[in-house]
């Protein structure tokens, strides 16, 4: 598909191709729940996507622009319908569909992403998909000069939220996340290289089944670098 960018004088604006698609793509941060499959306007016969296991994200998939039902079940099962959600999705569009929560409480988090790049910065979002962190401070300091002293980029970061798109400037950071009003890392220092141009997406998750520490899903150019 093609587009043209029309400049009035004014201000500028985008007319789309009408094969346009728009892009979705799910992540499955719910920490108890087992892998899931995705099924699109109820073809339970084939599954959108198929046993996708804890803290997995697929790629964007492109489909055409519209209203869209999304039903998650257990993989396997598709007796057990855990998440039912309707969707607008727009051409030209991203969205991400999270999967958060514990499974007697798993709901969707549909974020409209915004991947269009600046040159002369990094774009970061850091998302909060952990439901036993509880709200927190994240702090982005430079690379090993650690937290102490330092003011947090958000403070009482309660599950759910997320930060919109922050620009920093090319280089390397470490991402904390502490316990909020504590100063107690739970997450990080997680050390992140930054281009210019670079578009970035972090999700705290809960810990792996077995293991106490929190950790993060990291998506677009973390993944695609």
């Amino acid at each position: 598909p093609v587009s043209l960018l029309v400049a009035d004088g004014g201000g500028s604006f985008q007319i789309l191709d009408q094969a346009t698609p728009s892009n979705i793509r799910v992540v499955h941060a719910s920490p108890d729940a087992p892998a899931v499959s995705v099924y699109v306007n109820d073809d339970f016969a084939t599954p959108f996507l198929a046993d996708v296991p804890f803290p997995a994200a697929s790629g964007y998939i492109g489909v055409p622009g519209g209203e869209y039902n999304i039903k998650v079940t257990p993989a396997g099962n598709i007796g057990v319908i855990v998440i039912d959600a309707d969707l607008e999705l727009v051409a030209g569009a991203e969205t991400t569909v999270i999967a958060v929560d514990e499974l007697a409480n798993i709901g969707a988090l549909v974020l409209e992403d915004d991947t269009r790049r600046v040159a002369t910065a990094a774009r970061v979002r850091i998302v909060h998909g952990a439901p036993n962190a509880g709200p927190v401070d994240l702090y982005v300091t430079a690379a090993g000069t650690g937290i102490t002293g330092a003011s947090a980029a958000v403070s009482n970061f309660e599950f759910l939220s997320e930060t919109g798109y922050l620009g920093l400037a090319p280089g390397s950071y470490d991402v904390s996340v502490t316990l909020a009003g504590t100063g107690v890392i739970a997450i990080g220092p997680l050390t992140i290289d930054l281009q210019g141009g670079g578009v970035y997406t972090a999700i705290a998750r809960d810990p792996l089944p077995g293991t106490q520490d929190f950790g993060v899903i990291l998506l677009d150019d973390f993944i695609s670098n």
